[in-house]
């Protein structure tokens, strides 16, 4: 994975070429992966909790927490255990304290 972003930053250096998206999905492609290769649930679980304090860093940027959000989901689509990332998100959510 990491060549193929090599590849499209040094096709893409910032330029009226770039795609965030595309980037973006390279980056939820490589986040799977590493969750895959790890594999351990304990450190998927605290990538979550790392991930769902990231919110409160862009309080203004729709952008950057709706990326946020798509990597939790990736995290909670490979986590075993449910429930996961309940907590991670700020709402309202019953039980999350």
């Amino acid at each position: 994975m990491l060549p193929k972003m090599i590849a499209y930053l040094d096709a893409h250096p910032m330029d009226e070429n770039w795609s965030q998206d595309t980037w973006d999905d390279l980056v939820l492609k490589f986040l799977s992966r590493t969750l895959d290769t790890i594999g351990r649930e304990e450190w998927i679980l605290q990538v979550g909790e790392a991930l769902g304090k990231h919110y409160a860093l862009y309080p203004g940027d729709s952008g950057a927490r709706n990326m946020v959000s798509k990597a939790l989901g990736v995290v909670m689509r490979k986590a075993t255990k449910r429930g996961v990332g309940c907590c991670a998100v700020p709402s309202p959510v019953p039980g999350c304290a």
